[in-house]
């Protein structure tokens, strides 16, 4: 006895052999388990020789005691005792000590690895259920051992891990502060709060460890550190070999990070825990001393269908041999941690023995509830979305429905799911898998997203489907996302809009068959005049032969048909008599800008449109109006490509009291004063032969003369010209035709000096035989 310490009756209940023996190999103590596996009495066994008795050696230089007299230093060596057919392996250790007859005194420990083995088998269990590795190092850094399990972690033998093992560390930050913690550890001999480490594996990946380390402190020295690794980037589960040192079994058993409970059963109860990890302290708040008074019914809650869960987890480890399930544990202030538990029925010295892994599952709980929250948010938001979806797998079959989906087609969600895709669009059957347009083969067979717009005749809408890969692990796209969309009210507006550019295009094409008219007709009607002017007056002559009468007739005739070819293409040519609605003046505009788009793209001009918002609809012709725009956004084009082969071209639409004013604005040529007093005349062009004829700007006045308004240019030589048109805002009730009174012209008039001007000899040639022979008198001007 030793300060109120039995340390005989501990040695006693150590589960190998504990003697003291001297130099001359006498024994000097033994404990209970040595004199039971002897079979002798303890008082029998205090003096014998130790290498015969222990050993079944006779020869003393077989005895491992000579080497450790011999070399002052522990040994440890595996002996066979052939009298018991067991495998023995002794540590003996120089104590420093002397008997009274100055022999020295030395400690020996003998384990008897047969039955080790079956405890071993037990560790294993506990270490197998771990995601550790474990290591060992001097104070130095010096590895002295490392688990075979670390190539499944870092892809090393422990040979080659103990070889680079300071170039397995990465360049993290965090590596220095781990460094830290071993060394405070070291220092004060105590263990330290756990940390994290990143090695590099053998192919060069990052591996993200968690490291718990407990120092070994023989004779309140730290001599080692011990350490488990975790690895926390995928948590593999780790392997470790199991030492049968109990010091460094006991380290191990307290570097894994899962808490660790061993109890034994009283019957059909669990016992009171004989042994508790420090994990198992540090989540519960409880002391080891204050475990060994506590049983698994003290730390479980009960759960709604399971009072007392320790007696089921009893029960099902005597059925099964092992029990793997969740519990509530409760700590020693009362919170609650949900942990999973992995608990195993083993024998431990003939007595049946639980072992239980413990892992705080909180944040996985707390994971699984936001994953729980996040899906319910997901269901939400899909159905609060307005537009028709549906998932189909890659069989056509519908497996989700959001709730406009089912309101589109008038179902319920759950009677849609199952069925096929196509049976309820009606767009076809399974054999539209090769089609080219159905939306979904071509997302499933591609990977990627696809659209297509089809019409429910079933409905009388227009619809349009747009499909999205669903991608497996392995980037297989399994099913699609079909999200449709009502667009019958945009296809009618395109339907209107394109007719309004059909329109435009018309009048474009009807203004260019007038160029070529009017141009016609001022060139072939000038000297049409003559021919038929003369050749009637020719034919009034009396005097003449006949067969010349006849001629003349024939030219005649031939040149009246001539100039009823012309006026049909005249009348071809011209605009119909105006047919008024009313329109939006910007999107006519917009028509046109759109329909020389691509021109004004090729030519480098940029346009800038300045619309005042929530302009009044004006009551036009939409198709005279555009073409208006259509010729003076024409000659805009010409003037700057003519200027700088680019430019910008702003329209400009605003409200002014009761008219609508557009100003169409180029940064071209410019006009001088003199070219701006002519501009709006018929056949007036600044243009070369062959760009144009001068009835574009006239055309366009009088189009808007028509409607009731007014159109100026304003102009800088040099920097550009602006045309500005105004209309008025009228519905077409209030437009009404202008009456044109015509002055009765029909009056006598006496014989008069006229003055006769035409830049065709021809005509006035002809206009002066008219007058002359009516007695008037003329003067002529080209």
């Amino acid at each position: 006895s030793n300060g109120g310490v039995d340390i005989g009756g501990a040695l006693d209940s150590l589960p190998f052999y504990v003697m003291l023996v001297d130099a001359k190999h006498r024994i000097l103590f033994a404990n209970k388990v040595m004199s039971q596996s002897l079979k002798m009495d303890s008082k029998d066994i205090i003096g014998a020789y130790c290498p015969k008795l222990v050993h079944g050696v006779d020869d003393f230089h077989g005895c491992p005691l000579h080497e450790v007299i011999e070399t002052n230093q522990a040994v440890e060596r595996e002996v066979f005792d052939p009298r018991y057919q067991r495998w023995l392996k002794p540590i003996i250790y120089p104590t420093g000590q002397f008997t009274a007859d100055e022999q020295a005194v030395f400690l020996h420990l003998t384990y008897d690895i047969t039955e080790a083995k079956q405890n071993e088998d037990t560790y294993k269990n506990i270490i197998e259920n771990s995601t550790n590795f474990f290591y060992s190092h001097t104070i130095e850094h010096i590895l002295t051992f490392l688990s075979p399990q670390i190539i499944n972690i870092l892809g090393y033998t422990p040979e080659e891990a103990k070889v680079k093992w300071t170039e397995l560390l990465s360049d993290n930050p965090m590596n220095e502060k781990g460094i830290q913690i071993t060394e405070e550890g070291i220092r004060s001999g105590k263990s330290q709060p756990p940390y994290k480490l990143e090695m590099l594996h053998k192919n060069g990946e990052r591996v993200l460890l968690e490291i718990r380390e407990t120092p070994l402190v023989i004779d309140g020295k730290t001599v080692s550190i011990i350490g488990a690794a975790t690895d926390i980037t995928n948590r593999r589960r780790d392997k470790e070999a199991l030492l049968e040192s109990k010091e460094y079994f006991q380290a191990l058993f307290n570097g894994v990070s899962d808490a660790v409970f061993v109890h034994q059963p009283v019957e059909d109860k669990p016992g009171k825990y004989i042994e508790v990890n420090d994990a198992a302290c540090q989540m519960l708040g409880y002391s080891r001393a204050e475990f060994n008074h506590l049983t698994s019914i003290d730390i479980a809650k009960g759960q709604y269908n399971d009072a007392v869960p320790s007696l089921s987890t009893l029960k099902r480890l005597k059925e099964t041999g092992s029990f793997l399930g969740e519990r509530t544990y409760i700590t020693k202030d009362g919170h609650e941690i949900p942990v999973e538990i992995n608990s195993h029925l083993v024998v431990l010295r003939n007595i049946p023995t639980v072992i239980t892994l413990a892992r705080d599952i909180s944040a996985r709980k707390q994971a699984e509830k936001a994953i729980n929250q996040a899906a319910e948010e997901w269901h939400t938001t899909f159905d609060s979305i307005s537009d028709p979806i549906s998932i189909q797998d890659s069989d056509f079959t519908i497996i989700r429905v959001n709730k406009a989906y089912a309101q589109y087609y008038g179902e319920k969600a759950e009677t849609i799911v199952g069925k096929k895709c196509f049976e309820m669009s009606k767009c076809g059957n399974e054999s539209r898998s090769t089609s080219l347009d159905c939306p979904h083969a071509i997302t499933i067979k591609s990977g990627k997203a696809a659209s297509h717009v089809r019409f429910d005749a079933i409905r009388g809408k227009y619809i349009e489907g747009f499909t999205f890969p669903i991608l497996d692990k392995h980037q297989k796209t399994v099913a699609t996302v079909h999200m449709t969309k009502d667009i019958t009210e945009r296809k009618k507006a395109e339907k209107e809009q394109q007719q309004l550019r059909d329109k435009a295009e018309m009048s474009s094409r009807l203004a260019a068959v007038g160029e070529m008219a009017a141009g016609i007709a001022h060139e072939i009607n000038n000297p049409l005049t003559g021919v038929i002017g003369f050749s009637e007056l020719l034919m009034d002559m009396r005097d003449l032969p006949e067969v010349v009468l006849e001629n003349l007739k024939i030219i005649n005739d031939g040149s009246i048909r001539v100039k009823d070819i012309v006026r049909r293409m005249l009348t071809f040519a011209r605009q119909p008599k105006p047919q008024k609605s009313t329109a939006n003046i910007t999107e006519l505009i917009d028509n046109i800008l759109e329909l020389r788009g691509y021109v004004l793209k090729t030519a480098n001009i940029h346009v800038i449109r300045d619309y005042e918002q929530d302009l009044p609809w004006v009551t036009v012709d939409p198709g005279q109006l555009q073409q208006v725009f259509l010729n003076l956004i024409v000659n805009a084009e010409h003037a700057m490509k003519k200027a700088h082969d680019k430019g910008i071209l702003i329209i400009k639409t605003e409200r002014l009291d009761d008219h609508i004013r557009v100003s169409v604005t180029d940064d071209g040529l410019g006009m001088s004063d003199k070219v701006m007093a002519k501009i709006f005349q018929p056949f007036y062009t600044t243009k070369e032969v062959d760009e144009g004829t001068g009835l574009g700007i006239s055309l366009s006045h009088g189009i808007i003369q028509e409607h009731g308004g007014t159109i100026r240019v304003e102009s800088v030589v040099g920097l550009g010209t602006t045309f500005i048109i105004e209309l008025p805002i009228t519905s077409i009730e209030e437009d009404s035709e202008i009456a044109i009174t015509v002055a009765d012209t029909s009056q006598a008039m006496k014989r008069a000096k006229i003055l006769v001007v035409d830049d065709e000899p021809a005509v006035r040639a002809l206009v002066r035989a008219i007058l002359t022979v009516n007695g008037h008198t003329m003067e002529e001007c080209d």
